[in-house]
C-alpha cells in the first residue's frame, strides 16, 4: 500500500513572518509525491512545474476555487 502524504495545519499565524515559509514546509511532500506522480505517468517534469505554477496562479484568481480532486 503507498504512504499517505498528510498536510500539517498552520500553528503560526497568518499575520506571522514565518506563516509562508511554514505553509511550503507543510505542501512540500505532498507537492514533490504530485510531481513523482506525474512524471511516473509519462509527463515531463519541465512541463509538470510549467502546469502547477498555472494551475496556483489561476487559484489566486478572485473567486475562484480549485477544482475538486476526482
Amino acid at each position: 500500500m503507498a504512504k499517505r502524504v498528510r498536510i500539517i495545519g498552520p500553528t503560526k499565524a497568518l499575520t506571522d513572518a514565518d506563516y509562508a515559509a511554514e505553509c511550503r514546509g507543510a505542501i512540500r511532500p505532498s507537492f514533490a509525491k504530485m510531481i513523482e506522480l506525474a512524471v511516473a505517468a509519462g509527463w515531463d517534469r519541465q512541463q509538470v512545474a510549467i502546469a502547477t505554477m498555472y494551475l496556483a496562479a489561476e487559484t489566486t484568481k478572485a473567486g475562484d476555487t480549485p477544482e475538486p480532486p476526482e
